[in-house]
């Protein structure tokens, strides 16, 4: 069973000098100091990736935890389980979490938001359905006026034909009267 080494909260910037005393603090009295010099220094590198790989700055502040078991035959510390903490200081806190409950009260705006354009968009729809019949009946009824407009012209065309047909026989008529007359004149 190894043991556990966990540092105070720190800046991350220094976190070298103090897992290394750390270390040192714990495995002194078990391990060659020379061992654990070679041996921290690769859990430093193992650290230093991890923040990276966080993006942890090194003005952060950071607790680091890691099991450590000295194997006697390979003359080594092995390292397990590590694992860096990232703090965040109250002020910062209480800066996300206004942010937090900033971004909530928008998140929340815009639901009711979205749900009003939804209501919007079906009623729109509705809207649309309704002048489509609407357009529908229209064109009927244009082609019903068109229709009506055809048959109009024809009958009036009809009216004007028989009008001079009328006048024709009403010219036919005063000749044949003007005739009648003319020859029960000479009689």
């Amino acid at each position: 069973m190894g043991e556990l080494i966990q540092t105070r909260v720190m800046r991350a910037a220094g976190f070298a000098s103090i897992v290394r005393r750390t270390v040192f603090a714990v495995f002194s009295k078990k391990v060659n100091p020379k061992i654990i010099a070679r041996d921290v220094a690769l859990l430093n590198r193992q650290i230093f990736d991890e923040l990276v790989n966080k993006g942890i700055k090194k003005e952060d502040y950071i607790r680091v935890s890691v099991e450590g078991e000295y194997d006697e035959e390979k003359q080594a510390i092995e390292w397990k389980n590590l694992n860096v903490v990232k703090f965040i200081p109250e002020t910062d806190l209480k800066e996300l979490t206004a942010k937090y409950d900033e971004l909530e009260e928008k998140t929340k705006k815009l639901a009711e938001e979205n749900t009003r354009l939804k209501a919007e968009i079906q009623a729109l729809r509705k809207t649309k359905e309704e002048v489509m019949k609407l357009k529908e009946e229209l064109k009927r009824k244009d082609e019903d006026l068109i229709k009506l407009k055809d048959e109009l012209k024809k009958a009036l065309d009809e009216r004007r034909r028989l009008e001079r047909e009328v006048n024709e026989l009403r010219e036919a008529m005063r000749a044949i009267s003007k005739i009648v007359s003319e020859a029960l004149g000479r009689t």
